[in-house]
């Protein structure tokens, strides 16, 4: 069985600024030649409507999905949440040096009030405005490419036949 890609998703800018078309076309480009992710090029988030098909394609991804857009992680994964695009949000290791998240704490447990009903993926959001190179963007994606390529043990089939409840809240 093949393994299954994990979907990269570029949000293109607002702007006709030619350096942030060379960046995306360059990310594409090195990332569709590389072979281990699926590449799409969407409008800017702000942009897509619900019926938009960019959105309904971003809804329709099932597994682990990186988005790189010209906002910041925390408001492009708000913005696809609001739109409906449900997953946990992951952790990515590219920073701005503008971040405005350094100076904060994030609590190891969220206590708000958020959806419960998320799927099993993880949607990871990197900043454009990060690096004016597409070096650290790819450096990143092959991070999480090789994290989300870790392989798992079903342990209800290492334990062999139905488990009971006892056993299930063991593992």
């Amino acid at each position: 069985m093949a393994a299954k890609k994990l979907t990269v998703v570029i949000s293109q800018s607002q702007s006709r600024n030619p350096a942030h078309r060379e960046l995306e076309e360059t990310l594409a480009a090195e990332l569709m030649m590389r072979g281990d992710v699926d590449v799409s090029l969407v409008p800017h988030l702000y942009d897509l409507s619900q019926a938009h098909t960019g959105m309904l394609f971003l809804k329709s991804v099932p597994g682990d999905v990186v988005v790189l857009s010209w906002l910041y992680p925390r408001a492009a994964f708000w913005t696809l949440d609001r739109a409906g695009v449900k997953g946990h949000e992951g952790v990515t290791l590219l920073r701005s040096p503008d971040d405005e998240e350094d100076d904060e704490e994030v609590p190891s447990e969220r206590t708000g009030i958020g959806a419960t009903d998320l799927p099993n993926r993880k949607i990871y959001t990197l900043d454009l405005r990060s690096a004016a190179e597409p070096e650290p963007y790819l450096e990143e994606i092959s991070r999480i490419v090789s994290e989300a390529s870790v392989q798992t043990v079903d342990l209800l089939g290492w334990i062999q036949g139905n488990p009971k409840q006892e056993q299930l809240e063991r593992y």
